[in-house]
């Protein structure tokens, strides 16, 4: 029979078991979900075999162990309130720079030669359902098409391609009909799209291998710069790739996307890119602009000089400032009918048998000799899968 102070033990144990498997983003190992399982059977058979009566004080610790006690149980069966719920790609990467830093500053700490040092995200930095839209499009903040599409991992064992359907034409002949007269025909024509991932990388230069023990050096490092860079770019790419090469096929080049001119004045332009959306029954999510374009519609005068509210014209979406589409380029579609393929792992590699070079860049030794190190950030990913193109149209802001 265990004591009551060895359950408390055991659970404070398995709490801090599923603690970090929540915080590495991955299941329990069987290892760890027995330890976790014989913790809740042991606190449970106490809990049944306790009888008499109790004082307040010892049902209000009562109450608090069964809370307890259910919350790491839920934790165990992978529940975790907030599951598929995406964080913003700021938060995410500060996330992943907190526990690589750690992990980095532990083996550092540890006397591992880094030289062979190679650690991953065990949580995805995107994934799940995108964020409600009022959470990324707020006053003063940006988002981008990674923050309002779903993300879905590549096929296993697919050596890196995927496919998804597109739907390319949808016309619409249902009608009120007699009964026993044939029925009309709509049309539906779907075509299958295929892709394959690529990677998304970059070196750091050559820094004093100290750093690595240094956590809230590190940490900036990672979050603000390398991670955080990788990202932009798969933003970029997700917008503007010309799918040429090993570049991305982005939103703005996608076949079936529509095409919306400039109306003669930012107004009309506006409600004409609405317009020819509710045309055809697409229902738009968001505005998508950059930050200069974003300024103009804040800033809009008439010709008297007057400050113009453009949020009726806008319509009932949020517009989400982008600094990856350049000035005089805007997107208005329905965010709902595309998603981002990629594995969403970052992985960070710490080396220190790369060559090292002098100031005239010759090879003059390893970065072990001079004890430094470099750093490689990574991250693979597919493209952009739009399911209808028809829900997207890309708005010209300029006049001609």
């Amino acid at each position: 029979m265990h004591t009551k102070q060895q359950i408390t033990d055991m659970l404070k144990a398995a709490r801090e078991v599923a603690d970090r498997a929540t915080a590495d983003g991955r299941s329990l190992t069987d290892a760890e979900n027995r330890q976790v399982q014989e913790a809740l059977a042991a606190a449970k058979s106490a809990r049944q075999s306790t009888g008499g009566q109790r004082s307040e004080a010892d049902r209000e610790r009562a109450a608090k162990s069964r809370a307890q006690q259910d919350e790491l149980g839920r934790l165990l069966a992978g529940d975790q309130g907030t599951a598929g719920a995406r964080p913003s790609r700021k938060a995410a990467a500060d996330a992943f720079a907190d526990r690589l830093a750690k992990a980095l500053t532990t083996r550092t700490a540890d006397g591992v030669n880094v030289k062979s040092l190679e650690l991953s995200t065990a949580a995805p930095l995107l994934g799940g359902t995108a964020p409600a839209l009022d959470e990324v499009a707020g006053p003063g903040r940006q988002a981008g098409i990674v923050d309002l599409v779903a993300v879905e991992a590549p096929p296993i064992g697919g050596a890196g391609r995927f496919a998804w359907l597109s739907e390319d034409v949808h016309e619409n002949n249902a009608a009120v009909v007699p009964e026993g007269t044939l029925k009309p025909t709509s049309r539906y024509a779907l075509s299958e799209k295929t892709d394959r991932t690529k990677f998304i990388a970059h070196l750091s230069e050559p820094f004093p291998a100290r750093l690595l023990e240094d956590y809230a050096g590190l940490r900036e490092f990672l979050a603000n710069r390398m991670t955080e860079d990788v990202l932009d770019v798969l933003e970029r790419e997700a917008l503007t790739g010309d799918g040429t090469a090993e570049h991305l096929h982005g939103i703005l080049n996608q076949t079936g996307v529509t095409q919306t001119a400039w109306a003669g004045s930012l107004p009309a332009t506006i409600r004409a890119a609405r317009t020819a959306l509710s045309r055809i029954a697409e229902k738009p999510s968001a505005w998508m602009v950059s930050p200069d374009d974003a300024a103009a519609f804040d800033l809009f005068m008439d010709a008297q000089g007057r400050f113009v509210d453009l949020r009726q014209i806008l319509g009932p979406v949020p517009v989400v400032e982008n600094p990856a589409l350049t000035a005089g380029t805007a997107v208005l579609g329905d965010f709902g009918r595309a998603k981002l393929v990629t594995d969403s792992q970052m992985r960070i590699t710490a080396m220190d048998g790369a060559p090292h070079r002098n100031d005239l860049g010759e090879i003059d030794g390893t970065l072990w000799e001079f004890n430094e190190v470099a750093l490689r950030a990574e991250m693979r990913v597919g493209g952009l899968a739009i399911t209808r193109p028809t829900a997207f149209t890309v708005v010209d802001l300029t006049a001609a």
